[in-house]
């Protein structure tokens, strides 16, 4: 068992490791409630299937759920529910935006990019699961997160389940008479509800949320921006039974006016954006391109344009899915890191690979795109590893994950640096650089191991390891790299 630490100088979890545990346990039971059962018809098209970065708008808003380590997101259909739960299929079954397979790379649905890299211990991230509202088109929002409050009651569901109870018409009556047949109630510590239409919401929006209701367990936490309040709520499960048993009109909101309601600021304008109309949807659009990352389709598109040789796509389509992987076991322990982002600035890291200064040309071209979260991750990561202000950034995964995979095989990071050092002596100006960029690397796999166990990113035992295994943060912020 693992004690859990809440460090609120640089808000991120410290925690006492057990080396040998496969992944840190996560103490709080939250899940998130996603409403897309409306009918769209200020939008005049079906807005949980319009097209963002590439993707069905609603997996960037499960996405950003999962990101934030929820246990279970529901998401509550209605109108093309068939549609939805298919645009939704790799994220149910944990694959999110897998890539495409290439000759000879991850043949196989289950078979890693990654030569040499076996699978994780533990499932990656929380699960997906769907409730179909059959009177979608005569009720509110509301009902749909009484729907999903009911299946958030079932246990969750095992690989042998299938979970097709949650996913046909039928459940909703089961619904009905689930609190007299079920022996014990496993609902959620708290609830997250975000509308659908809302794929701008950070991950560490959700993660902010979390640790203010872990401080004060506030009966609802709202976010707010600029002095506006937005999505998504955090409830308290205090609340459940009121919201289950309420009569009256007014919806949501009403069903929740006993209780008090406490703001949260955060720096995320998405809390305010949605998809209402062609208007709304044009500034959301803005802000998912300059935020999130693209699709794997998309990013294709890119390599076609550039004429990027297909060995350099295979070894960034490897990158992507290690450095996908890496963030998914962090955000178990609720680090909310975005996921895609990372996947796909892995993917387009060597975009222009052929350039000189090509990550500065990528970047470019990338900014230019409007991608900017994307570009920063690009241009950053060819350069010097910056362990400080904070150890773990989608930045630092993407750069790492670079480092461990050599063409499309994972490679250790004694071998990867191997060839640089034999070239360059540690006691010259450059040969010192690349021994500091390797320590790095080193300190940031170190920690990374301790916290979730995923030891199989490394191809073995090196030397370098067994020195560093028991370093702290602190100690990797400070430089204090264990000696190679």
């Amino acid at each position: 068992m693992l004690l859990l630490l809440r460090n609120t100088s640089d808000n991120r979890v410290s925690r006492q490791i057990t080396h040998a545990m496969p992944y840190t346990t996560i103490m709080t039971n939250v899940a998130a409630i996603i409403p897309v059962a409306g009918l769209s018809s200020r939008m005049g098209s079906f807005k949980p299937l319009l097209t963002l970065n590439g993707f069905p708008m609603i997996q960037l808003t499960v996405q950003s759920a999962l990101d934030s380590g929820a246990e279970r997101v529901c998401v509550i259909t209605g109108r093309q529910a068939q549609e939805v739960e298919a645009a939704l299929l790799d994220v149910k079954e944990g694959r999110g935006n897998r890539p495409c397979t290439g000759e000879g790379l991850g043949e196989g649905p289950d078979e890693s990019l990654v030569r040499g890299l076996a699978a994780p211990l533990q499932p990656e991230q929380g699960q997906c699961v769907f409730v179909y509202n059959a009177a979608y088109a005569a009720s509110d929002m509301f009902e749909s997160v009484r729907l999903g409050l009911e299946a958030l009651r079932a246990p969750r569901a095992t690989a042998d389940d299938g979970a097709a109870s949650l996913t046909s018409p039928a459940f909703v009556s089961a619904t009905t008479a689930h609190a007299t047949t079920q022996t014990s109630d496993t609902s959620p510590q708290a609830v997250f509800v975000l509308p659908g239409d809302m794929p701008g919401v950070s991950p560490r929006t959700f993660v902010a949320l979390l640790e203010r209701w872990e401080q004060d367990r506030s009966a609802v936490l709202v976010p707010s921006y600029q002095g506006r309040r937005g999505h998504p709520l955090l409830i308290d499960s205090a609340c459940f039974d009121a919201l289950r048993g309420f009569a009256g009109r007014g919806g949501l909101k009403q069903a929740l006016a006993q209780y008090t309601w406490q703001e949260l600021v955060v720096d995320d304008p998405g809390i305010l954006l949605d998809a209402d109309d062609p208007a709304a949807l044009e500034r959301l659009e803005r802000h998912v391109r300059k935020t999130r990352g693209v699709s794997e389709a998309l990013a294709g598109e890119l390599f076609a344009q550039y004429e990027t040789p297909s060995n350099v796509h295979d070894h960034t389509r490897a990158v992507a899915e290690l450095a996908q992987r890496m963030a998914r076991a962090l955000d178990r322990l609720h680090y909310g890191f975005d996921t895609e982002l990372c996947r796909s600035a892995g993917e387009l890291h060597d975009l222009n690979r052929l350039e000189p200064d090509h990550s500065q040309v990528a970047a470019a071209h990338l900014h230019e795109l409007g991608y900017e979260a994307l570009a920063r991750i690009v241009a950053a990561h060819d350069r010097e590893l910056k362990l400080s202000p904070r150890l773990f950034t989608e930045t630092n995964l993407v750069f790492v994950a670079d480092k461990l995979v050599k063409n499309t095989s994972l490679v250790s990071i004694e071998r990867r640096y191997a060839g640089a050092l034999k070239r360059f002596a540690p006691s010259t100006e450059i040969g010192a650089l690349i021994q500091k960029d390797r320590e790095s690397v080193l300190a940031l796999l170190t920690r990374y191991v301790q916290l979730t166990g995923d030891a199989a990113v490394l191809q073995g035992e090196d030397r370098a390891w067994d020195r560093a295994r028991n370093q702290t943060d602190e100690e990797i912020e400070r430089g204090d790299h264990a000696d190679a």
